[in-house]
């Protein structure tokens, strides 16, 4: 669980639901912004954020459009969500379904989670 001691998880996506969907901070809060400032402070050379899940070098591609994107559309910075759309879309497989956390290696067989994500490219 984030901000937990001595946690390796990169899993901090949660705190933007507090922007969106739930809207019980403002996009512009401190919290916030330095929650994107730490994903986007290492990104896959795709331009994904980097272990936002389980893995150090894994993408949570679904994490990058459901709760980035979404907040980034919030602070009226629809550039940058429109990047990290087509950087996910570039991260599709040619049917456009994604596992849920890939590693960054093009091909790689490693991944993690529990379901493709399906549902990812849809509104």
């Amino acid at each position: 669980m984030p901000g937990v001691p001595g946690n390796t998880l990169g899993s901090r996506w949660g705190t933007l639901y507090a922007a969106f969907p739930c809207r019980l901070l403002p996009p512009d809060h401190p919290l916030v912004t330095g929650t994107i400032r730490k994903f986007e402070a290492r990104l896959s050379p795709g331009g994904i954020p980097v272990h936002t899940g389980w893995m150090k070098d894994g993408m949570w591609v679904a994490i990058t459009l459901d709760n980035l994107a979404e907040v980034l559309l919030l602070q009226d910075e629809g550039d940058r969500a429109i990047q990290y759309l087509y950087a996910t879309l570039n991260h599709g497989t040619p049917l456009y379904s994604w596992c849920e956390e890939p590693r960054q290696q093009p091909g790689s067989p490693d991944c993690t989670g529990d379901r493709q994500h399906l549902w990812t490219p849809w509104p």
